[in-house]
């Protein structure tokens, strides 16, 4: 079986090694990160994207957010990667990196419906985060929250081959109960410098292709100790590098593993769409819904900034505030003011960005036009 194996929790461009096929970066609500130069050197070089969304500050919780200030922190989040031209095949958002130890299963699981509401149909969605013996909490969100993929971290509890086998089993169980994929975003908890640790390293990575994980990114590849705002002495044994430094004469014999493992090719590209008959669009008014409504109030708000005081936006329902985005675009642009979305006010939304200064521009004509593509293929 193949399996993309890399580096997890990687908050600096220096964490990158070249041997990942697999990066989980880390974009936190009020730490700044190098996260968004992470990702566009991970889509530019194929390497699979997954971007964890998080909540804490420096390993603590100072509050949780409201939920419009999470929907615009998951949204940023999303145009943000789409502007790199990710798509389901290259990128993943997860939630809450060890949602454990800070909330409660309860208000995990209103963070990931709220997420999933304003991400569902551009990219895949992953939950869970965290160490499998909190199997409580990953039962509760199965059953109570909306997401795409179960996500396990295979470490610390996986201490041995027992119960790494008894922890995955029942994570892919869960999965298949509740219909969604598996996948791993963070693994290994073992001293990858001595012998025993290695072989630690390799049994968990058994479990995570036994359970038909395609990930397993692993705690660190390098460690830039200068990327944390704490001290990172204690993580120094799980790393085969320290600061550049090689720190494990494994090293050599992992990074063929990580060859002779990775899919070919790494990253499967989306089909390239050569008929565009399939795009038949609709006239949109009062009481229209879907995809192409959804798109509409996103262009409408992100690329012309007429403004939606809902508290989802972009809900794909075309109600009394999407009427008055359209009629102020319309006053604006000296089209037809009836509130009525046809070939016109279409064309216009999409072909005048070229009209707008540079500077101006949030995104390409190019950029507005394949996503109206994306989203009318899953309407």
């Amino acid at each position: 079986m193949s399996i993309r194996i890399g580096s997890s929790c990687v908050l600096s461009m220096n964490m990158i090694c070249p041997e990942c096929k697999v990066v989980e970066t880390r974009h936190f609500l009020d730490v700044p990160t190098q996260w968004y130069e992470i990702a566009t050197k991970c889509i530019a070089e194929k390497i699979f994207l997954i971007v964890t969304l998080c909540i804490d500050k420096n390993g603590k919780l100072e509050y949780i957010p409201s939920e419009s200030q999470w929907r615009n922190f998951v949204e940023d989040s999303t145009v943000k990667l789409l502007s790199l031209g990710v798509n389901k095949n290259c990128c993943r958002i997860d939630l809450v990196n060890e949602p454990c130890k800070y909330i409660s299963k309860e208000q995990y699981a209103n963070l990931i419906n709220i997420a999933y509401d304003q991400v569902k149909g551009r990219l895949p969605v992953g939950a869970g985060c965290d160490e499998l013996i909190y199997g409580d909490m990953y039962q509760y969100i199965s059953s109570h929250a909306n997401f795409d993929v179960l996500v396990v971290h295979i470490q610390g509890a996986c201490n041995n081959e027992l119960n790494t086998s008894n922890l995955t089993n029942f994570a892919l169980n869960l999965a298949t109960s509740y219909k969604r994929s598996i996948d791993c975003n963070e693994s290994n908890y073992f001293s990858v410098n001595t012998d025993s640790g290695y072989k630690g390293l390799l049994m968990n990575l058994k479990y995570a292709e036994k359970i038909g994980c395609k990930n397993f990114p692993i705690v660190f590849i390098n460690l830039d100790k200068s990327a944390f705002a704490v001290n990172t002495d204690r993580w120094e044994r799980l790393s085969f590098f320290v600061n550049g430094k090689l720190h494990s004469s494994y090293w050599n014999d992992f990074s063929k593993l990580i060859e002779a493992k990775c899919p070919i090719p790494n990253i499967i590209p989306l089909p390239i769409i050569e008929d565009e008959n399939f795009m038949k669009l609709k006239d949109l008014k009062i009481g229209s819904k879907g995809n192409q409504v959804r798109f509409l109030q996103e262009i409408l708000m992100i690329e012309y900034s007429f403004p939606n005081e809902y508290e989802n936006p972009f809900d794909g329902k075309f109600g009394n505030l999407t009427d008055k985005q359209v009629r102020a675009y319309q006053t604006a642009n000296n089209l037809k003011v009836d509130g009525y979305v046809g070939i016109n006010t279409m064309t216009s939304l999409i072909l005048d960005i070229n009209k707008k200064p540079v500077e101006d521009r949030k995104f390409s004509t190019d950029y507005w036009f394949k996503k109206l593509q994306i989203y009318m293929a899953y309407e």
